[in-house]
């Protein structure tokens, strides 16, 4: 909280990943007239009951809401579920890689616009993840340090080519 000092009582919009999010945060932000967007994930504290354990099929969603908290379940490849205070439970059309029109919940449009570079770093190392098995945590920093720059230096090389 103490970095979100300055930007508190301003209305500005705060996007984050699901390990800073849960309802007892958003709700205090609100006070201060702060708005908050990400995924959120469905174990934590006072989230709705109805979302745990539940399989959506691709493009239904499921919404609660609590006073200005939105929750919002979307089926997609796995179940992901959003929490804002800004965005209402609206579909937007738009394309899709193999460009077939699809409709999306604008907050699931809204949280790639904003979160796109590290999910983007996240994605590209999931993909190459070893999945060490080790009790030593330095191990598993050490890889994923390892992982992260050579990642880096591929996309730095690739954008040195294209000019």
């Amino acid at each position: 909280m103490q970095l979100m000092e300055p930007y508190l009582y301003r209305y500005h919009h705060l996007v984050c990943d699901n390990y800073f999010k849960s309802p007892a945060l958003c709700s205090t932000l609100f006070d201060k007239d702060t708005y908050m967007t990400g995924t959120v994930r469905v174990y934590r504290k006072e989230m709705p009951k109805s979302l745990k354990n539940l399989k959506l099929q691709r493009g239904e969603s499921l919404v609660k809401q609590s006073g200005p908290i939105m929750a919002l379940s979307y089926g997609d490849r796995k179940t992901v579920t959003f929490m804002s205070t800004l965005s209402q439970p609206n579909v937007i059309a738009t394309q899709n890689a193999r460009r077939v029109e699809i409709q999306i919940p604008a907050v699931n449009c809204m949280y790639n616009q904003k979160m796109g570079g590290v999910d983007l770093s996240d994605k590209s190392l999931e993909l190459y993840d070893p999945d060490i098995r080790s009790n030593k945590m330095w191990k598993r920093i050490l890889f994923n340090l390892l992982l992260r720059v050579i990642c880096r230096s591929h996309t730095t090389n690739q954008l040195f080519k294209a000019k």
